[in-house]
C-alpha cells in the first residue's frame, strides 16, 4: 500500500471504508450524506471537503487512479 503524506492544509485525502472507524468512515457513517460523500468508487471524504477547489479534485482523482500511476 502506498503511504501518502497529508495534502496541504484545506485539502482532504480520500479514504476507504473502515469497519473500526479509525482510518476512515464506517459503512453507517458513509451512508450519512451530511457527513461524508463518495469521491470515487470506494473512496470517501467529509461532506465539508470543498469540491469547488481544483486542488481537492486533483487529490480525489489521484486516489482513484490506483497504485503505480502516481
Amino acid at each position: 500500500m502506498v503511504q501518502w503524506e497529508q495534502p496541504r492544509p484545506g485539502l482532504v485525502r480520500p479514504v476507504r471504508l473502515d469497519p473500526s472507524g479509525v482510518r476512515g468512515p464506517t459503512r453507517g457513517q458513509a451512508r450519512n450524506r451530511s457527513r461524508y460523500r463518495r469521491s470515487s468508487f470506494g473512496f470517501y471524504v467529509p461532506a465539508t471537503a470543498d469540491r469547488g477547489n481544483v486542488e481537492q479534485r486533483i487529490v480525489e482523482a489521484a486516489a482513484a487512479s490506483g497504485p503505480g500511476t502516481r
